[in-house]
């Protein structure tokens, strides 16, 4: 890709554009903590930012633009991802809760549990509207519609931490 995205404990985030002759980091005030995780839409259009303070953010690359924010402000995002298309982000937002928000209308469009668990990592699949959490020893599949989510199925499985799905979002 074009572009490099770093988060830092300041709770800046540095983007460095590759192909610039003198590439150097653009700094964005992005978080009042920690910031933990980055994510990238697969246009590299949009990125999302992850944080200590207890939210996601979205932002336009060229622009260096907030478009969304997501979270509660009380536990700390480590496992937010953003959809291939730009449009959602998925995000922890409670031991066990997940919330689905529309990037460009800024609010939440679905919900979900998967019970008291601590969730590690999100990812979505290549349809958009398909999310894979990993908690502490399981793998959850869930589809969501903005008007009706529900868990599709869980898989039993030992030790899981994280979750990446290939590029072309087909792999697993």
């Amino acid at each position: 890709g074009k572009w490099l995205l770093a988060t830092s404990w300041s709770g800046k985030v540095y983007l460095l554009d590759k192909e610039d002759s003198q590439p150097k980091f653009q700094e964005i005030d992005a978080h009042k903590e920690n910031a933990i995780g980055g994510d990238w839409s697969a246009d590299s259009t949009r990125f999302l930012t992850s944080s200590w303070d207890g939210t996601a953010k979205v932002w336009e690359v060229t622009r260096r633009q907030l478009l969304a924010t997501a979270g509660n402000g009380r536990a700390q995002v480590r496992a937010a991802a953003i959809s291939a298309n730009g449009k959602w982000m998925v995000v922890p937002a409670d031991l066990g809760s997940v919330w689905v928000w529309d990037v460009d209308k800024n609010q939440q469009i679905a919900r979900f549990s998967v019970g008291n668990k601590n969730i590690r990592a999100a990812e979505f699949l290549s349809d958009h509207q398909v999310i894979l959490l990993t908690t502490d020893h399981q793998l959850y599949q869930a589809s969501f519609d903005p008007n009706h989510p529900e868990p599709a199925f869980s898989l039993q499985a030992g030790g899981w931490t994280n979750l990446r799905v290939c590029p072309d979002g087909e792999a697993v």
